[in-house]
């Protein structure tokens, strides 16, 4: 419930006071908040575009008279439409060959009948019935679809008519193969209102269900999302007419009552707050379905297959698609186009001729990052570019890392110059070890009368020797 005090407060302290203002304000807020993603008009497949819908897929399959072009009560499908919004639960079902619904000889006129031995009775009357059978929790997979796993029956018992339309609880009648239009308990679950009665203006049956989440049947504690149902539409005072059952006599199906592409969000969330497909799990086809898209623990666009245009489906990036970004899977991230910040695109690293790692800057190890490696970033190696090899330490295979090579001033991709850059190394290494880093001197090859890294070492030991020899001696001095 919107609390108004906080919206006139606002109003106040925002300097608002004109009375046309605020009566705009509050026609705006109604008109949002009994927003609804579909509006029933009495036409099914316009009506239910969220496609949610369960198909008799028998085609015509009840008894019909010769000379009977179709029957009121031969299904075709039933769709459903659950607003999150509203909490209401909007039912519709049409017939085969697009007759009115309970018009059982298809003369066109579902109160009367003009064949002979054949009868209609208004708003379906005694005899006619339609029904819905709900088991609302899912026990009936294992303990079998009857009257004590079935939560809910909807529609109207075999002695009703439109007016007694609702969902009520079940009773022991209740017998999906032999009494499917009897068992409705007394107690009357959930209010439906009715769109509007069948007739030659309106064909299909439509009616809406309300509150209903609240449903308190057989015990159900959570309505879960693939629910058991079975369809029974008949007429037991209309000789020659069969009844029709979806999916079959006795039988029930499972059927995803609230997230009809079960990708994690409800068909109303889909249409009515995220503009995606609620029939089709991955809206924008990049391998991430639209739930994980949106709320994962990275949350990326359902509607956009690239989102950071790096040149990679989402997908791709997240490689096993559970909407998080784990760089230690060596992940790219779909919200950054440039995971590792080498200079490299992430979709140039996943998809190049020489693949790197886009969520590690320095592929190979070797102290260059990428993007330093692969100096045009086209995602080759082209040493004739003078490029080293980002996926080996030692492009030129002489025994140097191509970062201290390209450090100590030599050739990474010249295999004959890597003794004289280890030994460089060597002795810079060796003399600022002595130095404790201290000096950057450089000493190479030409330096044929400097002592080797070993001499160094011992200078540097003696050295420290008198200096600690010393230090003892003073000390010695200072306290006698």
């Amino acid at each position: 419930m919107r609390d108004w005090s906080k919206v006139s407060s606002y109003l106040r302290k925002s300097g608002v006071y004109s009375m046309s203002f605020l009566l705009t304000v509050l026609i705006t807020l109604f008109t949002f908040s009994a927003q609804a993603a579909i509006t029933l008009t009495g036409d099914v497949d316009n009506d239910f575009t969220n496609e949610n819908c369960l198909e008799d897929e028998g085609g015509q399959d009840v008894g019909i008279p010769a000379g009977v072009a179709g029957t009121g009560f031969d299904i075709e499908k039933v769709c459903f439409y659950y607003d999150g919004n509203t909490d209401e639960l909007h039912i519709g079902v049409t017939t085969i060959n697009a007759v009115i619904f309970g018009d059982a000889d298809g003369d066109g006129d579902p109160a009367a009948s003009s064949t002979a031995g054949i009868i209609d009775n208004a708003n379906l009357g005694t005899g006619e019935s339609f029904v819905i059978a709900l088991d609302l929790d899912g026990d009936s997979t294992d303990l079998g679809f009857d009257s004590t796993t079935v939560d809910m029956l909807v529609g109207v018992e075999n002695s009703g008519t439109y007016a007694d339309i609702g969902a009520y609880n079940v009773s022991s009648k209740y017998d999906p193969a032999n009494n499917p239009d009897l068992g409705f308990g007394g107690t009357l679950l959930l209010n439906a209102s009715l769109f509007g009665t069948p007739s030659t203006t309106i064909r299909d049956l439509e009616f809406t269900l309300a509150d209903f989440s609240t449903v308190d049947a057989n015990g159900v504690n959570e309505i879960i999302n693939k629910v058991a149902i079975q369809v029974f539409t008949g007429s037991s005072v209309a000789a020659g007419i069969g009844d029709d059952y979806l999916p079959q006599i006795g039988e029930s199906t499972t059927h995803a009552l609230f997230d009809f592409d079960e990708d994690g969000l409800e068909d109303w969330e889909e249409l009515d707050n995220e503009g995606t497909d609620p029939n089709d799990a991955d809206s924008d086809d990049d391998g991430l379905d639209d739930g994980t898209e949106i709320n994962g623990r990275n949350p990326t666009d359902p509607n956009n297959p690239d989102t950071d245009g790096d040149g990679c489906n989402d997908g791709v990036e997240d490689a096993n698609q559970n909407g998080k970004h784990e760089a230690e899977l060596d992940e790219a991230d779909p919200n950054n186009p440039d995971t590792d910040g080498d200079g490299l695109g992430d979709c140039i690293e996943l998809t190049g001729d020489n693949p790197t790692n886009p969520a590690n800057s320095d592929t190979d190890g070797d102290g260059l990052i990428d993007g330093d490696e692969d100096k045009n970033g086209n995602g080759k190696f082209e040493p004739d570019l003078e490029e080293t090899d980002p996926n080996k330490p030692d492009t030129d295979f002489g025994g140097v890392n191509d970062g201290d090579e390209v450090e100590n001033g030599f050739d990474p991709l010249d295999p004959t110059d890597d003794d004289a850059a280890s030994e460089q190394i060597v002795a810079i290494n060796g003399y600022d070890q002595v130095q404790g880093g201290g000096l950057g001197c450089s000493l190479t090859q030409s330096d044929t009368n400097s002592p080797s890294n070993g001499v160094w070492f011992l200078i540097g030991i003696g050295l420290l020797s008198i200096v600690n020899m010393r230090s003892k001696v003073v000390k010695s001095l200072n306290v006698g």
